[in-house]
């Protein structure tokens, strides 16, 4: 499985990771671990790394420059996830 993991995260285009359940400790072990793909398994970097966050928890987490950051509600709405791939990608 996490051999698996891995070679997604390297060949994968992006990343979309959905944060619901208010764990500081997974959230950031997650970002770190995209980040290193990023960093270190990667010939190209991701196009696109988006955290998409359940109710009351945006406000609250430790940002990162290069990660596209969306409330769930608006999230569900399809338009919001064009415009920022589209910003994100061109």
């Amino acid at each position: 499985f996490i051999r698996a993991h891995k070679e997604t995260l390297a060949r994968c285009d992006g990343v979309i990771i959905f944060y619901g359940f208010d764990n500081d400790n997974w959230y950031e072990s997650t970002i770190k671990e995209v980040i290193k793909a990023d960093q270190v398994y990667r010939e190209r970097p991701f196009r696109f790394k988006i955290v998409v966050c359940g109710k009351d928890l945006l406000g609250d987490l430790h940002r990162y420059n290069d990660f596209i950051y969306v409330e769930k509600d608006k999230f569900a709405d399809l338009k919001v996830f064009y415009n920022h791939l589209n910003q994100t990608i061109g």
